[in-house]
């Protein structure tokens, strides 16, 4: 009997795409996290909340990304109803939800090759979200 693998959660998923698909550059500007995209994306460019925001917070985060040539562009992560709702206040629309999968991947099976020694690797657990923010990214409201 195997051992059931233990899947990573939103939050962990969102690390893992961030560590391997950055923004070009972020910074912290109060309570946000601001990302400079350079086009690679909505993910990479969407800013997100350091600590909960407040309606005097959102005209910083506007103003920087528009600053880098961004449309204002927020990414609402697992938890973050509250922004969700002010967004939702100041006439936001949800752009790109999101659906994030994991899964365990089946054991690598033996392979011999010609003349070579055969090697085997481990059972190993990997991770899988599609391109694009994590959860949903509101943008001012246009259709």
């Amino acid at each position: 009997m195997t051992k059931p693998t233990t899947l990573p959660g939103a939050l962990k998923l969102a690390e893992v795409c961030e560590a391997t698909w950055p923004p070009a550059s972020q910074k912290a500007l109060g309570a946000w996290i601001i990302r400079d995209g350079k086009g690679g994306g909505n993910r990479v460019s969407a800013a997100t909340e350091a600590w909960p925001v407040t309606d005097a917070d959102l005209p910083i985060a506007e103003k920087a990304m528009r600053a880098l040539d961004q449309e204002p562009l927020f990414q609402i992560r697992e938890g973050d109803h509250k922004l969700d709702a002010l967004l939702e206040t100041h006439g936001y629309i949800v752009r790109d939800p999101v659906n994030l999968w994991a899964g365990a991947t089946a054991p690598s099976p033996r392979r011999r090759s010609r003349g070579r020694r055969s090697t085997r690797c481990g059972r190993r657990s990997s991770w899988c979200a599609t391109s694009g923010p994590m959860a949903a990214s509101a943008t001012p409201g246009r259709r």
